[in-house]
């Protein structure tokens, strides 16, 4: 507040120094939102998209994805039902986390679950479906190994 929004990186040091760091993505979020709000600023001054002042338009377009959809029954099934209605929108590309509730370690049990989701959806989806996986940064390295084979 009462600071020049056109002024980006000096904000966006002053906000990341002023936070501590057990904020974790909160305070990150935060902070990126308010640094897009500056560029906006900075843009609309200038009568120039924010493309334009980092150095250029790279594409023309921008794949959109369905995220949220799987908000169901956790079994193979029920995650292919889901993302077929979401298909029917008109989707081609889905992200899920398909852990369930894992964190940092993932038994061998949860760990066949999820695989046999990612499979399911794999086999009963069109081939040219794009599948994208998060785990949210829940796992230690050895489980993301684990997760990942």
């Amino acid at each position: 507040i009462g600071q020049d929004p056109r002024r980006i990186n000096a904000l966006a040091k002053r906000m990341l120094d002023s936070v501590s760091l057990d904020g974790g993505h909160i305070h990150r979020t935060v902070i990126a939102a308010i640094e897009v709000a500056c560029w906006d600023i900075l843009g609309k001054s200038l009568g120039v998209p924010i493309h334009q002042l980092l150095g250029g338009q790279v594409r023309d377009s921008v794949l959109g994805y369905a995220n949220g959809w799987y908000r169901t029954e956790r079994s193979p099934e029920a995650f292919l039902d889901a993302a077929k209605a979401v298909l029917a929108k008109g989707f081609k590309a889905f992200k899920l986390d398909p852990f369930g509730t894992a964190k940092g370690f993932i038994s061998r049990e949860e760990l066949e679950l999820s695989y046999a989701i990612c499979r399911t959806l794999r086999d009963g989806l069109p081939k040219d479906t794009l599948i994208l996986i998060d785990v949210h940064a829940r796992f230690t390295e050895i489980a993301a190994l684990q997760a990942a084979q």
